[in-house]
C-alpha cells in the first residue's frame, strides 16, 4: 500500500490498517491491523498510530512453537531523501532517531510496518515467565516433564573458582 504525499489533504488523514505483510525470517500468524494516522507539512509527514499483529517464535529456553501479540505505538517523521542529499555529511540527533526517509513521491504504508515489525521483536522469545527450559543433561523440556538426571546447583559450578580465589588472597 502506498500513499503519495500530495494526496494527503492539510488536516490529515486516517488509513485503517488490516493487510498481511510477509517478511524472510519472520513468522506472521494474521494480518496487520489498526489505524495510522498521516499529517502532511510541506513535505515532511508525520505517521503516528498504532498497529498489532500475531506473530510465530519459537521459545529460547524449551524450544516450543508459540505465538505472541506484538503491538506498535508509531511516532515516525518521514522527509524527502532528496533533503538530505544536499547535505555534506548528516548526524542524526537523540531527536531524530525516528526521522525515515521516502525517496519519490509516495510512502509505501507496506514497507513502513515491515521495518517497525523488524526493529520491535524480541531478540530473545520465551514462551513465558516462568519456562524452565530444557534439561542440560537429557534435554527433556522441565515445562511439561520431570527428570532423574543428577543436577548442578547454580551455586556449586563456582566452588572451584571461589576456592582459587581464596588462595590468591592469601597469598
Amino acid at each position: 500500500m502506498k500513499v503519495r504525499v500530495m494526496d494527503i489533504p492539510d488536516e490529515g488523514m486516517s488509513l485503517d490498517i488490516d493487510m498481511t505483510v510477509k517478511m524472510e525470517g519472520v513468522e506472521t500468524r494474521g494480518p496487520v491491523k489498526g489505524r495510522i494516522y498521516l499529517q502532511r507539512n510541506g513535505t515532511e509527514v508525520m505517521v503516528s498510530g498504532h498497529t498489532g499483529v500475531l506473530l510465530g517464535f519459537q521459545c529460547g529456553l524449551c524450544l516450543t512453537e508459540f505465538t505472541s501479540e506484538l503491538s506498535l505505538d508509531l511516532n515516525l517523521l518521514y522527509c524527502p531523501q532528496r533533503a538530505l542529499e544536499t547535505e555534506d555529511s548528516v548526524e542524526l540527533t537523540r531527536g531524530e532517531m525516528d526521522l525515515c526517509l521516502y525517496s519519490g513521491d509516495e510512502i509505501d504504508i507496506t514497507a513502513l510496518l515491515q521495518e517497525q515489525i523488524i526493529l520491535n521483536i524480541s531478540i530473545s522469545a520465551v514462551c513465558s515467565d516462568t519456562c524452565r527450559g530444557l534439561c542440560p543433561g537429557c534435554g527433556i523440556n522441565l515445562n511439561t516433564e520431570s527428570c532423574n538426571c543428577k543436577r548442578v546447583h547454580e551455586q556449586e559450578r563456582f566452588f572451584k573458582l571461589k576456592d582459587l580465589l581464596t588462595k590468591v588472597k592469601t597469598n
